[in-house]
């Protein structure tokens, strides 16, 4: 089962992204800053990380290039990441 990390800081939009995904079969982890997404993903290595862009503690752009550089396995990770008014996504790997 493929597991996805979810990194927002609003309750309501973590708990629909979780149940969306967990319909369709994936295992989801759920962090609600970019610090505790950070350990989560150290810890877990999901296949996907869903990160809102703005957030206490740590930003989403700053929590993927930080998982970037910290976990050269991680280069070739797909990142989502999005807020009402944005939305980034890289799918690239360290060979594009």
């Amino acid at each position: 089962m493929e597991k996805v990390l979810v990194i927002d800081d609003d309750s309501l939009v973590r708990h629909t992204i979780v149940r969306i995904l967990e319909r369709k079969g994936y295992q989801v982890l759920v962090a609600s800053d970019g610090v505790r997404g950070l350990r989560m993903f150290r810890s877990e290595q999901p296949d996907l990380v869903i990160t809102d862009i703005i957030m206490p503690e740590k930003e989403g752009i700053e929590t993927i290039r930080e998982i970037r550089g910290d976990c050269p396995d991680a280069r070739s990770s797909p990142f989502r990441a999005s807020a009402a008014s944005a939305t980034w996504t890289s799918s690239r790997s360290p060979r594009n």
